[in-house]
């Protein structure tokens, strides 16, 4: 579910499930959108009557926290965190601007957030979101980086196809 997927990605590539989108909840994901746009999330959620939903971030993680006990089935719940505050470094939630509250609210979902599983991209962030109360039966480390695809390469030619960035991970 999103409220913003760019065109030129439903232009480009088909997908074998369908997008639904819910009106404001990119707002709600940056802190522009007051709790109500949580009631057509929860209707959408409802009649969908998901087995799995995927939540990429801090956010949404707790807004589905919230509604999750309401759902009908339930659906698994997996959390993979793109943008928790770690200690020490500046990893924006966008419109908290606040390190300690985003740290907070990182720390919240990790320990009290409802999943059935959290995916972290790297041995360090695995480790820190034990430190936090992540569940480690719950806690799984899969890590992040950029396959070399032709999707990517179309789009940014000569800067994935054989590139390396400093987040990307060697086999070995």
């Amino acid at each position: 579910m999103t409220s913003d997927l760019p065109s030129h990605y439903r232009d480009d590539h088909s997908y074998p499930f369908e997008v639904a989108r819910v009106e404001g909840l990119s707002d709600f994901n940056s802190l522009r959108a007051p709790l109500s746009v949580l009631v057509p999330f929860h209707r959408l959620l409802k009649r969908l009557r998901p087995d799995v939903i995927h939540v990429q971030s801090v956010l949404p993680g707790i807004a589905l926290t919230l509604i999750a006990d309401t759902l009908p089935g339930p659906p698994a719940i997996v959390f993979t965190d793109h943008n928790t505050p770690m200690p020490h470094e500046r990893r924006w939630i966008s419109g908290v601007n606040c390190y300690d509250v985003e740290l907070a609210f990182g720390q919240f979902m990790f320990k009290r957030g409802t999943y059935d599983a959290a995916l972290t991209p790297s041995l360090r962030f695995y480790k820190w979101a034990l430190s936090r109360g992540a569940p480690p039966e719950k806690l799984h480390l899969i890590r992040h980086g950029v396959a070399r695809t032709t999707i990517f390469a179309r789009r940014w030619p000569g800067r994935v196809a054989g590139s390396r960035s400093r987040n990307s991970v060697s086999r070995r």
